[in-house]
């Protein structure tokens, strides 16, 4: 994670209290999600499907693939050799930030 600490995703993993968050109701919130997919050529991406807009400071949830289309089209992902390390990563990143 460190490593791509210049990317929006990660810096709200890394530092959750300094973004907004969205009220799910009865106490729940969500500052972020993640999914994982594949381009077809052996390269696996990881990504948010709630992304921050700088501009109003506000977080949306987007589907899957627009999600994974604007991951691509804005570099806001982590790539891997494999498909098992993506999944893993994609439900386990909270564990990530844990070692930091």
């Amino acid at each position: 994670m460190l490593a791509n600490s210049n990317k929006n995703f990660v810096k709200r993993i890394l530092e959750p209290s300094k973004y907004p968050s969205q009220d799910l109701g009865n106490g729940w919130v969500r500052t972020h999600e993640m999914a994982w997919g594949d381009d077809g050529k052996g390269n696996y991406f990881v990504y948010p499907t709630v992304v921050h807009n700088e501009k109003d400071n506000t977080l949306k949830k987007l589907s899957d693939r627009s999600a994974y289309i604007y991951a691509l089209q804005t570099g806001e992902y982590l790539k891997f050799n494999s498909a098992d390390t993506a999944d893993w990563v994609s439900r386990n990143y909270k564990l990530l930030w844990k070692t930091k």
